[in-house]
């Protein structure tokens, strides 16, 4: 300290210095952090433009589009965006034609091919295609179908442990009402076939193999030990079978909205009725989505499985659904001595301990005693509720372009 008051210059100096190292950390340190920090940002933005610009077109993939010496017989040879984008497009053309052969194989034709080998060696058969697209006759396909119905409600009764059918537990008995709402699979009974054209009798034909269908992987799922099912209660499908039946028909009505029969399907407007919903056209009239509810009682360590099956596209009928909506609430408990509904509460307890002279020995007794009544109680059913949706594809509207390209079955 002495020697700084003997030379001011020097202190003068250290002050200088030691103010401008204030100065850069208050104001300099800052601005180059900042300056780090945005430089990074510039390399990674850099870097994901770099990436996204070879996917992007240009100009050369402009022109080769707009080309009309362009070969577009041959799109699988080009290695420009269009090229790409058409090879993309005809990859999933015929993965939902594929889909859709199964969806809509008539029951009446023979088994249809058991993989994408197989069904390559109709690729090129046309004459193939036309008999198996050709709708059969209505006799021959309703008699078919109807076997086909009980084989289904056999499937489930026949199943260890069976599983329930619909809401109410029947057991040969005569039901009081004939006109009571119970569910189940809602098969489409007392079809005025009469009184339909021609056409609109083949379009309600062609729906009835769709539906089979869905209910069939539902079936298997809950028949092929793929999980354990107590009942399955309902399989919906929303939209109307035909416009050209009139007014809402049996398998379509549904208990008013509170009523303790109504099942709240997510994702679907609220107090929905057939004649106002509306499927999802898809763009260029390549058919629309069918959407339908499916509602079954299991224990919950079960749900998981269930919608893994509902995913699994090996399952069969193989078929692509889509889960809109899940809902889960208990499972009501239905009275089969009396026929009425109370949905599941805590259990009454009703068991034995002793009593001691020792208060901590009683509470302990009956703690002991508690655990064994409840570890004894069946685990509690769940209701899961689901909306799902499959994709009804229409192959016969793709454009000509893309037919050259596709094998036969999926045109």
């Amino acid at each position: 300290m002495d020697k700084l008051k003997e030379n001011p210059f020097m202190a003068g100096i250290g002050g200088a210095v030691l103010l401008f190292l204030i100065l850069a950390g208050v104001l300099i340190f800052p601005i180059w952090s900042d300056k780090g920090t945005l430089e990074t940002k510039i390399k990674r933005k850099k870097m994901q433009l770099n990436s996204a610009s070879l996917n992007t077109p240009g100009r050369p993939d402009i022109h080769s589009w707009n080309d009309q010496k362009f070969d577009k017989d041959r799109p699988e040879e080009e290695t420009d965006y269009w090229g790409k984008l058409v090879a993309s497009y005809l990859e999933l053309a015929k993965f939902f034609s594929e889909y859709d052969l199964l969806l809509e194989w008539w029951m009446t034709k023979p088994a249809p091919p058991e993989n994408r080998d197989a069904l390559a060696a109709y690729n090129d058969d046309r004459t193939w295609v036309e008999s198996m697209r050709k709708t059969p006759d209505k006799g021959a396909f309703t008699g078919q179908l109807q076997d086909a119905r009980k084989k289904l409600e056999e499937k489930l009764t026949t199943r260890t442990p069976p599983v329930k059918l619909g809401l109410r537990d029947e057991e040969g008995d005569e039901i009081e009402d004939p006109n009571a709402i119970t569910f189940g699979y809602n098969w489409e009974d007392g079809i005025p076939w009469d009184t339909l054209s021609r056409e609109n009798r083949d379009k309600i034909l062609s729906a009835l193999q769709k539906r089979f269908q869905i209910r069939k992987r539902i079936t298997n799922i809950c028949a092929e030990n793929h999980v354990e099912v107590k009942r399955l209660v309902d399989i919906y499908f929303f939209a109307k079978i035909s416009k050209s039946l009139r007014g809402i028909q049996r398998w379509e009505q549904r208990p008013q909205a509170g009523m303790g029969d109504e099942i709240p399907y997510p994702a679907i407007p609220d107090r929905s009725t057939p004649d106002k919903f509306q499927e999802f056209a898809l763009p260029g009239g390549l058919g629309k989505t069918l959407t339908f509810g499916v509602t079954v009682d299991l224990r919950y360590s079960e749900v998981e499985k269930f919608l893994q099956a509902i995913l699994n596209r090996d399952i069969q009928p193989n078929i692509l659904i889509n889960v809109l909506g899940a809902r889960m609430t208990l499972a009501p408990k239905y009275d089969e001595e009396t026929g009425s509904v109370a949905y599941q509460n805590e259990p009454d307890q009703s068991f034995q301990y002793q009593e001691t002279g020792s208060l901590s020995e009683t509470a302990e007794n009956k703690a002991e005693a508690t655990r064994e009544f409840y570890q004894k109680q069946a685990p509690m059913m769940v209701r899961l509720i689901l909306t799902c949706q499959v994709i009804d594809f229409d192959p016969s509207n793709l454009p000509d372009w893309a037919k050259k390209h596709l094998p036969a079955w999926a045109q």
